[in-house]
Order: C-alpha cells, then sequence, then structure tokens
C-alpha cells in the first residue's frame, strides 16, 4: 500500500503531546523503511513509495537536531530510542549512511543528556541544588503535579572519588524525582555549594583551561586542581556558566554572540556526512545545514552562525572541545576533551543532499599549542566515567 501523505508538520513548540504525535507518524517511515531494507538486503532506493519514506524521515531528523525539547516524558510515549537505534543499530536493517550518521549522534547526544533536555534560555538558569525548592519557572510548570512527584535532591560527600572535590563530577549533583507508578528519573543539576567556583564562558582565549583537558559531561567540564571548602550558595546568576568556563551552553554546541564572536564551539558529530575533521583543521557546518533545500541560495544566518562570521571578521581565537558523539579519528571514546584554540579562516556554500545550499566554515588550529591528547580520556578516566551511574548517597536508586 503506498503511503500516505504526511498530515502532521513539525510542531513548533514544546507542546508534549503534538511532538508525541509527530515522531509516531514519523516513525511509521522509519519502520517502513526498516521492512523494505530488510526484503532488499540493502538499502531502498530514493524512489516510488520510499521516496516519501526518505523525505518524512530527513524532515524528522532535521526536526529532532533544531527544534525538539527531548523531555523523558517524550522519550517514554514516542519511544524515540528505540526509533533511532534502529536506524544505525542492527545489523538486519541498511539505512542511507546519512540517516546511519545522524541517527546515532542524536542518540549519543540525548543519552549525554539523560533524556532531559532543558528549554530555551533554562541551560542559562539551571536548577540549583541547595536544599531550596526549584526556581519559580519549574515550580509553576509542575505545580499541577507537585503533590503526585517526590523530589529529592542528593548532595555528594566532598570526599567522593567522583562526584567529590577532587572527582570528575565534581560541581554537579543529582536531583531524583519519584513518579507515582514508581519509577524514578534523575537529572544533573549544578551543586550551589560551589557556585563561587565557576568560571563564566564569555571569555576569549584558553580561559585558563589546559589543552588537552577531559570532560565526562557538558554540564561540568572537568574537575579543578586542588580541593576546595564548600562554600555558601552564592548569586544565582554565576550559573550562566558550564562549571569551569570552557563552555557556555548545557545544550547548544555554538557559545557567543553575533557581536562578539564565538567564544567555544563543540565538534558533536551532527553533521558528520557534511563536515571534515583534520585535527590541525575543521569544517564545520552551520546549524540548520541539512534542512534547506534551495539550490540558490543558503538559509538566513541565525545567531550561532553570525557569531562564527563575526570570528572570522575579527580574528578572535574560538576554543575547540571534540565530543565523543562524533565519527572523527580525533574523538575521545567518552565525554569530551579541549583541544585548544582555533581561528575561523574561510567560509563556503557547499550542497547538501537535499541540493540546498548551506554554510561551512573552516577553521585552523594555532600553532604552538601541545599536541591533540588523543589518549584522553585515560584508562583511570574511562574507569569513573563508567561509575557515574552508581549511588553516591544512602538512599538513592
Amino acid at each position: 500500500m503506498a503511503p500516505k501523505a504526511a498530515a502532521i508538520s513539525p510542531p513548533s513548540d514544546n507542546n508534549v503531546n503534538a511532538a508525541v504525535n509527530y515522531i509516531v507518524q514519523r516513525r511509521d517511515s522509519v519502520g517502513q523503511m526498516a521492512f523494505i531494507s530488510s526484503r532488499l538486503e540493502d538499502v531502498p532506493p530514493a524512489t516510488g513509495r520510499s521516496r516519501l519514506y526518505y523525505d518524512q524521515i530527513r524532515e524528522l531528523l532535521d526536526w529532532l537536531e533544531t527544534g525538539a525539547l527531548m523531555t523523558p516524558e517524550l522519550k517514554i510515549r514516542s519511544e524515540a530510542p528505540e526509533m533511532l537505534q534502529k536506524m544505525f543499530a542492527f545489523e538486519q536493517y541498511h539505512f542511507p549512511a546519512e540517516f546511519v550518521q545522524r541517527s546515532r549522534a542524536l542518540h549519543e547526544r540525548f543519552e549525554m543528556a539523560g533524556w532531559n533536555e532543558r528549554g530555551p534560555g533554562e541551560d542559562e538558569e539551571v536548577e540549583g541544588v541547595n536544599g531550596d525548592a526549584a526556581p519559580a519557572r519549574k515550580r509553576q510548570r509542575s505545580q499541577s503535579t507537585a503533590e503526585a512527584v517526590d523530589k529529592r535532591a542528593f548532595l555528594p560527600p566532598a570526599n567522593h572519588s567522583i562526584w567529590g572535590v577532587d572527582g570528575i563530577m565534581h560541581g554537579v549533583a543529582c536531583s531524583i524525582s519519584y513518579q507515582p507508578d514508581g519509577s524514578h528519573r534523575r537529572t544533573l543539576v549544578y551543586d550551589e555549594r560551589y557556585a563561587e567556583l565557576r568560571r563564566s564562558a564569555k571569555v576569549f582565549g584558553h580561559n585558563g583551561i589546559t589543552v588537552g583537558t577531559w570532560y565526562p559531561r557538558q554540564l561540568v567540564v572537568s574537575p579543578p586542581s586542588t580541593s576546595s571548602p564548600l562554600s555558601e550558595p552564592a548569586d544565582k546568576n554565576k550559573q550562566k556558566a558550564c562549571f569551569h568556563g570552557a563552555h557556555g551552553s548545557t545544550q547548544a554546541g555554538i557559545s557567543g554572540s553575533a557581536e562578539q564572536g564565538a567564544f567555544s564551539i563543540i565538534v558533536a558529530g551532527h553533521y558528520d556526512d557534511l563536515d571534515t575533521d583534520k585535527g590541525d583543521y575543521l569544517y564545520y557546518s552551520a546549524p540548520n545545514s541539512h534542512s534547506n533545500d534551495d539550490p540558490r541560495r543558503i538559509p538566513e544566518a541565525g545567531p550561532a552562525s553570525l557569531a562564527l562570521h563575526r570570528s572570522m571578521r575579527n580574528g578572535r581565537p574560538v576554543r575547540v572541545l571534540r565530543s565523543f558523539t562524533g565519527r572523527s579519528r580525533w574523538r575521545p571514546v567518552v565525554g569530551m576533551r579541549y583541544d585548544g584554540l582555533y581561528r575561523v579562516e574561510t567560509v563556503t556554500n557547499p550542497t547538501n543532499a537535499k541540493g540546498g545550499l548551506y554554510e561551512q566554515f573552516g577553521l585552523k588550529r594555532e600553532d604552538g599549542q601541545p599536541d591533540i591528547n588523543i589518549m584522553r580520556p585515560n584508562v583511570a578516566e574511562q574507569r569513573d566515567f563508567a561509575r557515574i551511574n552508581e549511588p553516591y548517597a544512602t538512599g538513592m536508586p
């Protein structure tokens, strides 16, 4: 039977019901392509009824990369993990390389965020853990279920080998919500006892960070070199930086502004089918590079692209971090690593799989820096990383 024409457009807001309906409809296209490919034992041609499956899956991936807000509820109701895994994790199914790379990168991105991404502006106002109630905005959003959900913050012991002052997760804690059905979910939050130790990421240059420093999570950004005493909760405006100032957002891949330029970027593999990572030279595509289908006009530049344009004009260096979610030979095996300063040298307009133009920036690594240390994380750091999900306090599930 020929597929029906798409009736649901990508949601333009964070309405969970609309997002679930959209993913469920597009999930059918993923299932159909999986079935056809298993029968053919090859990637289906983008012709006939398969053409619509190609278009719908590509539209779904575009939305998941740029417009979706992945939450635990959306994860469960839409079966998003299983849908994404179907495109890259099963030998009996054969999807185009573009879909394999993009679905894998999305799955790994959501895994790193604990399938609990924050809404617009929230990574500039992350909930803190100091024994107080949630910020007003979060209280209002969850007020209808406040009586039904038991939410507890667990502060890590200062001497804990993973979460303590000398551990890889220093500065972050777990908040656990116990649901009425007996289930629970963890949320990584800033530990307000260490708020005064945070460093702003809105700084050009190394910002006091050693090249080769490895981080387990984007929210964290590596432990300090010396232990620090507990401090009283500080000004909440200091939550605007990730803990050690390597990158200024807990979700976005580009941190900066159109007026000043880009302070830092994360090479995360979202555009592995478009970009090239040569170590000392990067080809880094602008957001939404998969979406445009106009062969004559590039998409209107958003704030992230404008920040890179400004960096190219003013010549200021950009911190580059590589995430394990990419496919580059230079990526770390887990977490992310700071690989030094690069300068934006060029911008070109290649063509994507839809035939549309997009912006791709060329960044050259500055001379005189230590070589990229692909041995980080080392064996000890990888061992510590494997323990992140273990309970660190009495009563934690």
